[in-house]
């Protein structure tokens, strides 16, 4: 497809290399390619768009069509490209690849079952690398590109990127504008159908709310008195626990029975007394007394613990109150298994409705939204419709000019812009026509240009791209479809000057087109072979190959003397 890219520079790389091996179709092959015009030839179904198939896999492209078929286990096709730009530099190393030796290769495997991987620079990388890193090395055309070029949407993106990259960066800018308009033109509609429905949300959320702050659950609250109900729940026992361990240390005055701390007291005095006369019981001794040290603590935290237990009477009553506004709570607003938080996330949500304006105000602020929104709209409309037609007005006068030179010498191309619904890329339309004598009316190419004349504008328009923003490989299958006689000569010299400029890669049945190659490449495939073989062609095999496209003979002197004629008349023309 024809694309005029912007920012790239005006390096001359040059695809320098192209390595194919494990074709189904093509013997495994390298090929050395250089600048000027390169023109493959061959028998029709000898495989010939192979070699552009695998130029195109290496931009990214899909494993599509024969081309791509595997011999045996996997296909591999190379490309090595030289004179890089930094862009192209830049994004290569972004991606984990670099330059080998000043040389960018570039790489594509494709196995049997149709699985694919793509390397740049030596790194593994994604296919879509590839592509992006393509477009700006390499344009490629087929015929394909005649169908799209009769379509509205082609010509408009074709003077669009004639008209330069501060024009496309606005048509990009319009684009975001244009999309932000229909999204809140389409939340107003909505909200205008949804007014009664939010604001029941609202009035359900206020009391929501109510319910909630009246109680004013706190996180984790759930938990904590839970464990403060089952130690309240079980303070009766431990009530009598601790005062049955209290009455083991002090005794029991009803009965007279004697505690641990009396016991123990009359233990020291008598040990002591003991000790007079046995000095080795004077450490018995203070061990009791230590032992009894102990206990009096004990004495003193278990009376403490005692008055703490009935420090807060009625308390328990009041956890299992709270409890049960919590429970209640948490059946209204919380599904299974969030509990108290499912609670209070629901609070917050339903504060957030309430922090939102109502529908009325959400209306006004987006009905003053659409209206700055449509003021950029038309404005950015405005600025695009002016340089438009400037582009427009610029590219149909070279276009002209390049496609009388391509015998349609009587012929005006003519790219007009006019008024149009608003889209998402300003308020044009833009029709490519022909007017094929002065006075006569234009006629949209759709329906007035034969499949030469599209094949003859489609070279007129990338010759023209190429002095707005050059790249370094054109690639064309076939453009000269459709042409033949004068025309074919025309269309074979336009393609010689183009690569004057850089280098082209064009497949061609017609001889008058091979005439000017700078380089032949043809794909022969001998009878009853399964694969075909590629060759680099010399002067005296190029003459063969020429009078084989003339006569359909081989070995034709007629034919022959006929192609030497050809190439010197193309020679002498390049060079005039």
């Amino acid at each position: 497809m024809c694309r005029w890219p912007a920012g790239v520079g005006t390096e001359a790389e040059v695809l320098a290399e192209l390595r194919i091996s494990g074709s189904a179709i093509v013997e495994d092959i390298e090929i050395e390619l250089g600048s000027g015009l390169t023109v493959i030839t061959g028998e029709t179904g000898t495989g010939k768009t192979t070699l552009l198939t695998a130029l195109a896999l290496l931009m990214g492209g899909k494993p599509e069509g024969p081309g791509t078929a595997v011999r045996q286990d996997r296909m591999t096709v190379e490309g090595v490209w030289t004179d890089i730009p930094p862009v192209v530099v830049e994004r290569i190393r972004d991606a984990g690849g670099d330059l080998d030796d000043g040389q960018l290769v570039l790489r594509r495997t494709i196995s049997a079952d149709g699985r694919t991987r793509a390397f740049a620079g030596g790194a593994s990388v994604p296919a879509a690398v590839l592509a992006e890193v393509g477009e700006m090395l390499t344009a490629i055309h087929g015929q394909a590109d005649q169908l799209l070029l009769r379509r509205p949407a082609m010509q408009r993106d074709l003077v669009d990127a004639f008209a330069g990259a501060e024009h496309l960066s606005r048509v990009a800018e319009h684009g975001q504008v244009w999309k932000s308009l229909q999204q809140a033109s389409a939340e107003l509609r909505a909200l205008e159908l949804d007014t009664h429905a939010h604001e029941r949300a609202r009035e359900a959320a206020q009391a929501d709310l109510e319910a909630i702050d009246a109680i004013d659950p706190v996180a984790g609250e759930d938990h904590q008195l839970r464990q403060e109900a089952s130690r309240l729940e079980a303070l009766e026992d431990t009530v009598t626990e601790v005062a049955q361990a209290a009455l083991a240390l002090d005794g029991d005055p009803d009965t007279g029975q004697p505690g641990v701390n009396e016991l123990l007291t009359r233990a020291i005095g008598d040990v002591r007394v003991a000790s007079q006369n046995e000095a080795a019981l004077s450490e018995v001794v203070q061990q009791l007394m230590q032992a009894n040290t102990l206990i009096n603590d004990a004495q003193v935290r278990l009376a403490q613990h005692a008055n703490d237990l009935d420090a807060e009477p009625g308390r328990l009553d009041a956890i299992q109150q709270r409890r049960a506004l919590l429970t209640d709570l948490m059946r209204r607003f919380a599904t299974d298994g969030e509990g108290l938080d499912g609670v209070l996330r629901h609070r917050e949500r339903a504060r957030a409705l309430m922090e939102t304006p109502s529908q009325e105000e959400r209306c006004e602020r987006l009905a003053q939204q659409i209206q700055q929104l449509q003021a950029q709209v038309h404005e950015l409309a405005a600025s695009l419709s002016q340089t438009r037609r400037q582009a427009a007005d610029t590219l149909s006068q070279q276009v002209t000019a390049e496609i009388r030179s391509l015998a349609m010498p009587t012929t005006s191309f003519e790219a007009l812009v006019s008024d149009d619904e608003a889209s998402a890329y300003g308020c044009d339309a833009i029709s490519f026509t022909l007017r094929h004598r002065e006075g006569a009316d234009g006629v949209a190419i759709a329906k007035s240009a034969s499949g030469g004349e599209l094949s003859r504008i489609m070279l007129a328009l990338e010759v023209v791209a190429t002095g707005a923003d050059p790249v370094g490989t054109f690639v064309f299958d076939e453009v000269d479809a459709g042409v033949g006689g004068r025309s074919a000569v025309d269309v074979g010299l336009r393609l010689g000057r183009l690569g004057s400029t850089g280098q082209v890669l064009v497949v061609t049945h017609l001889p008058q087109v091979a005439a000017f190659g700078s380089q032949h490449v043809a794909v022969v495939r001998p009878a009853g072979a399964d694969r075909a073989h590629i060759e680099v062609l010399a002067d005296e095999s190029r003459i063969e190959e020429i009078t084989r496209m003339l006569a359909g003979l081989e070995g034709s002197q007629a034919g022959q003397a006929h192609a030497e004629e050809l190439v010197q008349t193309a020679r002498q023309m390049l060079t005039a």
